[in-house]
């Protein structure tokens, strides 16, 4: 199939698959004599897996691993599973720093109720001590 094809069914740009395949998450297609590139069912398949990844905040670097695997289907899977529970690590990481901050904004909030000036905000004051 034609890169066009396999960007409709897989609703990504034919940009990012051209990315993709330069940053090496895809294996070279075949190019027909004017040099149009002919993807196959293993490039569906693989490009697939990769967005389907990036869906899910895999990092490209994450997903080379994860593509070797991929591709020694009688190897362990424990490592892929290793991988998403690193990934659970970060998110609950991202979750606590994203709480703190929710915070801050919440207690910056309260100490403005909107009936003072710019040169009295407690909020635009609050940077200048910092």
């Amino acid at each position: 199939m034609k890169i066009g094809e396999l960007s409709e069914k897989l609703g990504i740009t034919v940009e990012t698959i051209r990315y993709y395949e330069k940053e090496g998450l895809l294996c070279a297609p075949a190019r027909t004599a004017s040099n149009y590139r002919v993807y196959g069912e293993h490039h569906l398949e693989d490009l697939a897996f990769v967005v389907f990844c990036r869906n899910i905040d895999i990092s490209l670097d994450e997903i080379r691993s994860l593509l070797k695997l991929k591709h020694s289907p009688s190897e362990s899977c424990e490592p892929i599973n290793e991988a998403i529970d690193d990934k659970l690590i970060e998110i609950d990481k991202r979750i606590s720093q994203l709480q703190a901050l929710q915070r801050e904004l919440q207690r910056l909030r309260s100490k403005c109720l909107g009936h003072s000036t710019i040169g009295e905000c407690e909020i635009v004051r609050a940077s200048i001590k910092m």
